[in-house]
């Protein structure tokens, strides 16, 4: 037996030498080829979905045309996630003797929770990663244009007075609705009560931001939509990376199907590699086992030799 087995390693090492190696290699390159881009895809997808939850500015949104029960957010808290909420809503602006027509964003601290803010203050531009303090906006640029307004000039919204601390460049959740259009006032939630504007029949659009691991996600938003059906609430509407913006989705799933090809067409050419070497070195048996079998040679012989 042991003989045998000595025998075998002996022809091994020596079909090995010259006419398994290309076989090995081959087989060697196509499974690291074939796990490099599987690496490659799965990063590119957790890219791609991460640049995408930057244009929601969260992980997941409850948007609702009127004030959400307070048990949205201490359902979020309670189960861990990271919380926001905004306001957005048309009004008339200020500035000097100048009025317009504007779409004010009211933020809560946290905002943003994914991705940040970009502002141009003082000669200079800032990426920073949460909204105006209290008692001063942001703007358009356009706006300053408008109302020949500039930065440090005091600005009338409803009944509170804003000084214009920063022009806003970079707005990560602007959605396409009709007021997300119109130039841009950012303030805090906190100064929201003082201007006085909101009122029976305003025209307002409340979210409440969420961010958080994709478990907890996953549970806040069975729960939610379970609370929503059964109390019926209506003009309440669930917003994540699958519905939240079509084009944003269309472009995942492009991605998505792009990367699983370039998976299969990597698979494919490594099974052809490994294919041709096998029957390169099959064909190469031929003669030896047809040889064998006309000395008499059995199965097993064939086999350890």
């Amino acid at each position: 037996m042991s003989q045998s087995i000595l025998r075998f390693f002996s022809s091994l090492r020596r079909e090995f030498r010259s006419k398994l190696a290309w076989l090995f290699v081959a087989l060697i390159l196509s499974v690291t080829a074939l796990s490099s881009v599987n690496v490659l895809a799965d990063r590119m997808q957790m890219a791609c979905a991460y640049d995408a939850r930057q244009l929601l500015a969260a992980d997941f949104l409850i948007v609702s045309a009127q004030p959400l029960p307070n048990l949205f957010v201490e359902q979020a808290q309670s189960s861990g996630l990271m919380v926001a909420q905004t306001v957005v809503f048309p009004s008339m602006v200020t500035a000097g003797v100048n009025s317009k027509l504007w779409s004010i964003k009211a933020v809560s601290p946290g905002y943003p929770l994914r991705g940040s803010l970009r502002i141009h203050s003082k000669g200079s531009s800032n990426t920073i990663s949460t909204g105006p303090e209290q008692g001063s906006v942001w703007v358009d640029p356009a706006m300053l244009a408008t109302l020949h307004a500039q930065e440090g000039d005091v600005m009338q919204i409803g009944r509170q007075s804003f000084v214009i601390d920063a022009t806003l460049e970079r707005e990560l959740d602007r959605g396409a609705g009709f007021m997300n259009f119109a130039p841009r006032v950012m303030m805090s939630m906190a100064d929201l009560s003082a201007t006085g504007l909101i009122g029976i029949g305003s025209r307002v659009t409340y979210r409440v931001l969420l961010a958080g691991a994709d478990e907890q996600i996953a549970r806040y938003e069975a729960w939610a939509a379970g609370y929503m059906e059964i109390n019926g609430l209506n003009g309440v509407r669930i917003e994540t990376l699958k519905n939240a913006k079509p084009l944003m989705r269309k472009a995942l799933e492009r991605a998505d199907r792009f990367l699983s090809l370039i998976a299969l067409v990597t698979a494919m050419i490594a099974a052809v590699a490994i294919a041709l070497s096998a029957y390169r070195y099959a064909r190469k048996q031929v003669s030896v086992c047809a040889v064998l079998k006309c000395l008499g040679a059995n199965s097993k012989t064939i086999e350890m030799n």
